[in-house]
C-alpha cells in the first residue's frame, strides 16, 4: 500500500492513494478490461476520506468490493486493476469492468453526489479509458452503470439524472488528455544576411616590404574594388620608415587613399584596423582591445581591433588580432592566453552593443600552427576553414616563398550559422601571409 495526497497522484499511470483489500475479489480477472462501471456508496462523505474509509471497513465483512472510490477530489484504490472486484453481481461486469464508487452528500431518496465528486469520477474514468486503450468513452457501452448488470438502483437517482453530463465530462477529459501535443508556433525566420569578410596580415616590416609596399597595396586595392566584400580586417606590421612616431601605418595610409569612397577605415590602431564597405554595411562602432598585461611577452603584439556593423538590420562583429610571434614554450602559452583574453573582452563589448554571440568572428595571424585553434575549439569556437578545401591551406609563406605554416584563422561560435573560408589568396603579393576570405550567414534575433 502507498499513501498519496492529491498532489502526489499520477493520473496518467493510475497511481493514487491505496488501501488494498486482502479479500472479497478474484485474482486474476479472467476477461480483458472493456469498460468502466459507475456506482454510488450510500455512504456520506465530507471530503476528508471519511466515506472512502467507510467503504473499506464495510468490505471487511461484506462480500463486495470495487477497484476505486472517489470523494470530492480524493481517489483511493481498493482492488488492483488486474483483479476482478465483486462489484456488479455479474461475472462479465466484474471481470471485464473497472468499478468506481462515488461518495454521497445526501441520503434517501436522492442520494446526491457533489459536483466535485462526480467530476473526479469522470476524470478517473477518462484516464482508465486511455490507459487501457478503450477509446473515447461511449455512453452505456464503455462507460456503464451498475444497474446495467443487475437489478439495482445503483448508482442512485441523482447520478442517473446527470448521466449524460457525467459521460460528457469523461469525454471532455479524454479529449484533453489524448489531444496531440500542440505544435509550437513557428518563429520568424532566424536566417540573416550573408556577410563576406577578408582578413590579411599586411606587412612592411623589412627593407623589401618597405620598398615594395606601394605596388603591393595598389594591386590589392584593385582586387578588392573588383571583388567587393563587406568588411576588411588588417593586421599590419611595419618598420616605421618615414613615420617614426607611428611605425605601423605605411600600408594603412596608402589604403585610405586608394580605396576612395568604397571602403572606409573604422577606428583601430596603427597596426590593427578594419574597413567597412560603405555600399553594403552600416558602421555602428569600432575600437581596440588590449590583451591583459599577464599575457604579454617580449613587448610584442597585444592588441586586436574590432568593428560592429549592421547588414539588413542584423548586427555583427569582426575582431582582428595579431598574436605574439616569438618562439618557445612561454610564447606559446602567452599566445593562447592573449587570444582567450581578447575573446572575453570582445564578448563583453558585444553584449553592450547587442551583438549576438552567433554573429561574432575572430580573425588574424595567431603565429601558431595549432595551439590557439585547439584552445578556441575547447572554448566553444570553430575554425571556419574546417571542412573546406582550405582547412589545411598554408597561409604563411615567408618572404622567401618557402617557409610554410597555417597561422591565420577565422573563428565563429559553435552555435553560429554556416561559415566557411572560401578563398586563400597567395597571389595578392601583399606580404608573407595570404588573405583569407570568409563567407558567413548571420543569425537574425
Amino acid at each position: 500500500m502507498t499513501r498519496r495526497t492529491p498532489a502526489q497522484y499520477k493520473w496518467s499511470a493510475l497511481e493514487f492513494d491505496e488501501t488494498i483489500l486482502t479479500k472479497h475479489f478474484t485474482s486474476p480477472r479472467s476477461l480483458k478490461i472493456a469498460f468502466v462501471v459507475v456506482h454510488h456508496m450510500t455512504i456520506i462523505g465530507d471530503g476528508t476520506g471519511k466515506a472512502l474509509t467507510g467503504c473499506y471497513n464495510t468490505w471487511q465483512t461484506r462480500e463486495a468490493s470495487a477497484h476505486y472510490g472517489v470523494e470530492e477530489g480524493l481517489v483511493r484504490q481498493f482492488v488492483w486493476d488486474r483483479d476482478a472486484a465483486w462489484a456488479t453481481a455479474n461475472r462479465t461486469g466484474n471481470h471485464a469492468g473497472i468499478s468506481i464508487e462515488h461518495a454521497n452528500i445526501s441520503t434517501d431518496p436522492e442520494w446526491r453526489v457533489s459536483d466535485k465528486t462526480w467530476k473526479t469520477g469522470a476524470r478517473l474514468a477518462a484516464h482508465i479509458h486511455k490507459v487501457y486503450k478503450l477509446g473515447r468513452p461511449v455512453k452505456d457501452k464503455t462507460l456503464r452503470r451498475h444497474k446495467d448488470f443487475y437489478a439495482t438502483a445503483c448508482p442512485g437517482p441523482y447520478i442517473n439524472s446527470i448521466w449524460s453530463k457525467y459521460v460528457a465530462e469523461a469525454q471532455r477529459v479524454y479529449d484533453e488528455i489524448t489531444a496531440p501535443a500542440p505544435v509550437p508556433p513557428v518563429d520568424p525566420p532566424t536566417t540573416g544576411p550573408e556577410v563576406v569578410s577578408a582578413s590579411l596580415n599586411a606587412a612592411s616590416y623589412n627593407a623589401l616590404g618597405a620598398r615594395t609596399y606601394k605596388g603591393r597595396v595598389d594591386r590589392y586595392v584593385a582586387r578588392r574594388l573588383k571583388y567587393l566584400v563587406d568588411v576588411l580586417n588588417f593586421q599590419e606590421v611595419g618598420n616605421g620608415i618615414n613615420r617614426a612616431s607611428k611605425p605601423n601605418c605605411l600600408m594603412r595610409d596608402r589604403l585610405d587613399t586608394k580605396f576612395g569612397a568604397t571602403y572606409k577605415r573604422r577606428g583601430g590602431s596603427d597596426g590593427r584596423y578594419n574597413y567597412t564597405n560603405l555600399l553594403r554595411v552600416k558602421h555602428v562602432k569600432s575600437g581596440v582591445i588590449t590583451a591583459a598585461r599577464s599575457t604579454w611577452f617580449n613587448g610584442d603584439d597585444k592588441q586586436a581591433s574590432w568593428e560592429v556593423f549592421e547588414k539588413d538590420g542584423v548586427r555583427a562583429m569582426d575582431v582582428s588580432a595579431h598574436l605574439e610571434n616569438e618562439d618557445g614554450v612561454v610564447a606559446d602559452a602567452k599566445r593562447v592566453a592573449s587570444m582567450l583574453n581578447i575573446v572575453a573582452q570582445a564578448l563583453a563589448i558585444a553584449k553592450t552593443l547587442n551583438v549576438d554571440i552567433r554573429n561574432i568572428m575572430f580573425t588574424g595571424d595567431t603565429n601558431s600552427a595549432g595551439m590557439v585553434a585547439a584552445a578556441m575549439k575547447a572554448a566553444g569556437w570553430r575554425n571556419a576553414a574546417t571542412g573546406t578545401e582550405y582547412e589545411s591551406a598554408y597561409t604563411f609563406m615567408g618572404w622567401d616563398g618557402r617557409s610554410r605554416e597555417r597561422y591565420d584563422y577565422a573563428f565563429v561560435h559553435t552555435t553560429a550559422a554556416e561559415a566557411a573560408v572560401t578563398a586563400v589568396h597567395h597571389d595578392t603579393d601583399i606580404s608573407d601571409h595570404a588573405e583569407l576570405v570568409v563567407r558567413r550567414r548571420l543569425t537574425r534575433v
